[in-house]
């Protein structure tokens, strides 16, 4: 084994970076020493590296945990250019690949094993890892581990009876965002052994974060998009929605593509590299895009939606200025944003016995006896499937995603099983609009007969029943609604083709799943705190924005001085400012709570807005220790 004087060699050999990050080298050294690390690193700041330099360095398999497929395929592909061996157990492999490269592991020459926690239940993984050489098993989101966590997956829960097959192997909980409540979990949940704590602060000082509230909210894109030039991402959550932003900003004459999981992967992939390369300006993606990515210049991430915590705001958000240079995070939205995220969170968790009953006839549609289908892929039509079996087609899509929650199948990438549809005129506007477009309105007034809350959020629909009622075929009623998302009336999500699932384990009798009511209670109860966060933060017009994002993570508040709202409240340094004095006093590092001790003869407010303008105008800094200094 390497001695840790050898880690920047490695990291320059492998790599090619000159020198590391700040904190990095810490949590590494830490791990060669064999100890238990939490390392909580904002996103862009180099997680990967904390656990793939010390796998380097010491003999054996490193085993990466992580439940982003995508994510995994890239890590590997990576490596394998860099001339690392590498491979990883993803959906749809046959048990001969599985068994060839788990082979390889045990016998080859592997250095990096990525698979997902649902992988750890299978017993051909289990009986393999007991024979391999392990010598460091990194959980990347290791959020998922707890059920105070935004993203709680709980097969993550078994990942700690590994540890009787690896030896010494230490462990590794990786995580962009996460609460403190989150971080004793995850102490608990993994069985770590006195592990040391590495946090980075999650202020970052060269990030605007902005909220807009517009009923015009593609003008208002456009003109943030032209006011602040250079590279830029724009989330929204629906796929048709990326293709139309993208199409209207070319049509404006700014470069732009979409980006989601509805792509091949080849058209991912070129778009990808077309906007890491600079060819396009803006990238308008749902949340597939951005995990592993690494594009320092990013000046501009705008959301068009709520996303659904605070924590995947902050990784989103925080695409942008890695190269700590200025960058800006928006939220433009519309008036009814907060209310379909309730409606979104609400219903994440449906019935327990409508769960079963999906499950069990998924089973007998599937024809897996009990006790089997272990590794079994197959295509599935839920439409056929919620009618054969006389199940609501939006409740059996809520139970699939609960099942994948719980490791016992996973859905192809970019599952989505019905077609959404989201009426965007208000009544008064959709009146007249009937009377000039006639040959609209049965189709229109159906949809509005039928679906409810159509007007207020996308809302799965039945061409087919609608066609049927409508008197048109189901071809014509996919036409109008393409048409009328052409013309600004709707937005018109399809269904996806090529949907398909694997069996992740064998099938059990519904009454025996490893779901319980009291469970999915506390999972519902926490999503809805995460969900009054996010909008508590996006609604609340007075507070700084930082500095409620610093709170809900656990740190001490501080005014930035550069969101929208410390704009609106005051700009610069206050009269009575302790300019001069703070800069005297900070040629040695202090904390904030010596800082305002030291300057007490002045108000704490004008403190902070100070240290807020200075940090702004990079006289000062803040440090990995949470102190500051002048630059």
């Amino acid at each position: 084994m390497k001695t840790n004087n050898d880690i920047q060699e490695t990291l320059k050999a492998y790599f090619g970076y000159p020198d590391f990050r700040p904190g990095q080298r810490a949590i590494i050294e830490d791990i060669l020493g064999g100890k238990d690390v939490i390392a909580l690193l904002p996103t862009g700041g180099g997680k990967s590296l904390c656990y793939q330099v010390p796998a380097l360095h010491k003999q054996g398999v490193c085993i990466v945990i992580s439940p982003l497929i995508a994510l995994m395929k890239d890590q590997v592909e990576a490596l394998k250019k860099r001339g690392i061996a590498a491979e990883a157990l993803v959906s749809g492999m046959s048990h001969r690949d599985l068994d060839r490269i788990l082979d390889n592991v045990v016998y080859g020459d592997i250095k990096f094993l990525y698979l997902s926690p649902e992988r750890l239940k299978s017993e051909l993984v289990r009986e393999r890892l007991k024979r391999m050489d392990v010598n460091l098993v990194a959980i990347d989101e290791a959020h998922c581990v707890s059920q105070w966590g935004y993203d709680f997956r709980p097969p993550y829960l078994e990942i700690s009876e590994i540890r009787e097959w690896t030896g010494e192997a230490p462990f590794m909980a990786l995580t962009a965002s996460a609460t403190p409540e989150v971080v004793k979990d995850l102490e608990a949940k993994l069985k770590l052994d006195n592990p040391s704590i590495h946090r980075k602060s999650f202020y970052r000082p060269n990030l605007n974060l902005n909220v807009t509230w517009t009923d015009k909210q593609e003008q208002t894109l456009l003109d943030t998009i032209r006011a602040n030039p250079g590279t830029a991402i724009v989330y929204i959550r629906s796929r048709n929605g990326t293709t139309r932003i993208a199409t209207r900003l070319m049509a404006m004459g700014i470069s732009a593509a979409s980006y989601h999981a509805g792509l091949t992967r080849e058209e991912r992939d070129e778009r990808q590299a077309q906007w890491m390369a600079g060819d396009i300006q803006v990238m308008v993606a749902t949340n597939a895009f951005g995990m592993g990515i690494d594009k320092p210049d990013v000046r501009l991430v705008v959301h068009l939606e709520l996303p659904d915590a605070l924590e995947a705001y902050y990784q989103e958000a925080g695409r942008g200025g890695r190269d700590g240079k200025e960058s800006t995070a928006v939220m433009i939205l519309t008036g009814e944003a907060s209310s379909r995220l309730k409606e979104r969170t609400r219903s994440q968790f449906p019935d327990l016995p409508h769960t079963r009953r999906v499950y069990t006839a998924l089973a007998n549609h599937l024809q897996i006896p009990v006790g089997s289908g272990e590794g079994t892929f197959t295509g599935l039509d839920v439409k056929r499937f919620s009618e054969k079996y006389d199940l609501d087609m939006r409740q059996v899509y809520q139970s699939l995603l609960l099942l994948e929650r719980y490791g016992l199948i996973r859905l192809s990438e970019g599952f989505k099983p019905m077609s959404l549809v989201h009426i965007k005129l208000s009544s008064s506007e959709l009146y007249p609009f009937e009377v000039q477009n006639p040959r609209f309105a049965p189709l229109i007034r159906q949809m509005l007969r039928w679906y409810g809350g159509i007007m207020s959020g996308p809302t799965a629909i039945d061409e087919r029943a609608l066609g049927s009622s409508a008197q048109l075929m189901d071809s014509a009623v996919r036409k109008q609604l393409k048409a009328l998302e052409g013309m600004g009336v709707l937005e018109y999500r399809p269904a996806t083709a090529g949907q398909g699932l694997e069996w992740t384990m064998a099938r059990m009798e519904s009454q025996y799943l490893p779901i319980k009511q009291a469970e999915l209670k506390k999972l519902a109860d926490e999503a809805e705190k995460r969900m009054r966060a996010i909008i508590y933060f996006a609604e609340h017009k007075r507070d700084c924005r930082f500095s409620m994002m610093l709170e809900y993570f656990g740190e001490k508040p501080i005014e930035c001085g550069h969101c929208d709202n410390c704009k609106s409240s005051s700009a610069g340094i206050p009269k009575e400012s302790p300019e001069s004095k703070l800069k005297e006093l900070l040629r040695e590092p202090k904390t904030l709570a010596q800082i305002e001790e030291e300057l007490s003869g002045y108000p704490v407010s004008a403190i902070r807005k100070t240290l807020s303008y200075l940090l702004d105008e990079g006289v000062i800094c803040r440090t990995d220790q949470g102190t500051y200094v002048i630059c």
